[in-house]
Parts: C-alpha cells; sequence; structure tokens
C-alpha cells in the first residue's frame, strides 16, 4: 500500500504540473461534467 501511495502522489503531482494530462483534457474530448444534478447538454 505505502507504495501505492507513492506513485499515486508522484501522479497528482505530474498533473498538476502540467508535465502529463489527464484523460478528460486529451484533444479527442470536448466537455467533463464532474457533478451533475439533472440533464448535461
Amino acid at each position: 500500500m505505502p507504495d501505492l501511495a507513492d506513485e499515486f502522489i508522484e501522479y497528482v503531482l505530474k498533473l498538476v504540473s502540467g508535465e502529463i494530462m489527464a484523460k478528460a483534457e486529451k484533444p479527442d474530448k470536448h466537455e467533463l461534467a464532474i457533478f451533475k444534478d439533472g440533464v448535461t447538454l
């Protein structure tokens, strides 16, 4: 578990620094609804 936690922290740091992109930020993705209370068009 500690190894997994270290990998996760490293991944998050790479994300926030802009070194890597999340799947939702890839060029073929256009929008992302994180919180959805109703219909999202």
